[in-house]
């Protein structure tokens, strides 16, 4: 994923968070950027923070943090937001595109007012070019983590 990273995308900023809140308000305002078509793909270890950052990123829509959940059974979740409608997909148990295929995944995207995140991107290579940002994180003990924002090259 790193060289995935490196060759794709610019880093736009990298931030140290100390607690659950500060990643939210992270997200909140990296969701200030994001338009209707972006597909974010999250990267991190179990545990690193993935759902709280889009939880953190829904707030900014309009979306109560409660209703969102990790999608590791389902695969995907929807969320009605203020002009957007967010789709969280989780792709921690597919076993490749095919898999991926089959929930419709290539609809969500077209969705004219939609925003798309993407826990475990890693899985299913073939969505790649699908991604206009990527959010790494990385647990670095207790509650902090380590957070790189990237955009797309040329975006």
């Amino acid at each position: 994923m790193e060289s995935f990273l490196k060759r794709k995308f610019k880093k736009l900023k990298a931030v140290k968070t100390v607690s659950v809140r500060e990643t939210k308000n992270l997200a909140f305002v990296f969701a200030e950027i994001l338009r209707p078509g972006d597909v974010v793909a999250l990267t991190g270890d179990l545990g690193a923070g993935k759902t709280h950052f889009v939880k953190g990123a829904a707030k900014f829509f309009g979306i109560s943090g409660k209703q969102i959940v990790s999608p590791t059974f389902s695969l995907v979740k929807s969320h009605k937001g203020r002009g957007v409608e967010v789709f969280h997909f989780d792709f921690y148990r597919l076993k490749g595109i095919e898999e991926l295929e089959k929930t419709g995944y290539r609809d969500f995207l077209l969705e004219a007012d939609s925003i798309v995140f993407v826990e475990w991107p890693e899985i299913v290579r073939e969505t790649w070019d699908d991604f206009t940002h990527a959010v790494k994180i990385e647990h670095t003990g207790g509650n902090s983590r380590a957070i790189t924002i990237y955009g797309k090259s040329g975006k």
